[in-house]
């Protein structure tokens, strides 16, 4: 089981809070770049605006992080065991997960996509996906990979795993945090067709935390899944 952390809850708040203020400005600032800006069609500008407004959040987020380690007198490697470890059995623990997860994950979204049409909902794919097959170079492709893959797995991992569930299971609240972390990641992918997925993934991760207390194993989980998920997405095009 993961050891208590240092940190107060009032500091993670105060962490929440510039994230939360750091996406709504990037949000502004892509809203009004998509609004005024010209060039190639409308969903491919939008798609790149969207993945630069994403990296600079991100980008925020990891610094916003590092404010937040500074300010508990902590290091990233003791708030969230990223020291040196014996990589063989993590690597293989992240690959586990991931092939035992990945065929799950797509049962669900069928599950859920089968849901939606009984209900006559719409089927949308997440805005990912939807920027993705919007874009057309090969070189605005691999940036998006290299985002999903790379970027996108530390930054969530980090946020999620990383700092808010503990922080919810150290106040005495174990099964809350795990699935209140569990749902929150699944929203915030704002899509209703991979929310159980999503959610299903998100447990899994934090298992694989718990037992390793180390995030390289959730994030090299993480990691996987996004590039399996990308080259599903590359096939299927």
């Amino acid at each position: 089981m993961l050891p208590p952390r240092d940190w107060t809850p009032e500091s993670v708040l105060r962490l929440l809070a510039v994230l939360f203020l750091g996406l709504a400005a990037v949000g502004l600032a892509s809203h009004l770049a998509n609004r005024f800006a010209g060039g190639e069609s409308d969903e491919a500008r939008q798609a790149l605006i969207g993945l630069l407004g994403t990296v600079v959040f991100q980008v925020v987020t990891l610094r916003a992080v590092g404010w937040f380690l500074r300010e508990n007198q902590t290091t990233w490697r003791d708030a969230f065991g990223l020291g040196p470890r014996r990589w063989g059995p993590l690597a293989l623990l992240a690959l586990a997960a991931t092939v035992a997860v990945f065929p799950v994950s797509l049962a669900l979204m069928w599950v859920s996509q089968k849901i939606m049409f009984w209900l006559s909902m719409e089927v949308v794919a997440q805005p990912t996906v939807r920027a993705l097959e919007a874009v057309t170079s090969v070189e605005q492709k691999l940036l998006f990979g290299v985002m999903a893959v790379f970027l996108a797995p530390v930054v969530e991992e980090v946020v999620f795993r990383g700092i808010l569930y503990p922080t919810i299971r150290d106040l005495g609240y174990p099964r809350t945090a795990l699935w209140l972390t569990a749902c929150v990641f699944a929203v915030t992918h704002a899509n209703l067709m991979t929310f159980l997925s999503l959610m299903f993934f998100a447990l899994a991760l934090t298992v694989l935390y718990e037992q390793t207390d180390s995030l390289w194993a959730p994030i090299g989980s993480h990691s996987l899944f996004n590039l399996a998920n990308f080259i599903w997405l590359l096939l299927a095009a």
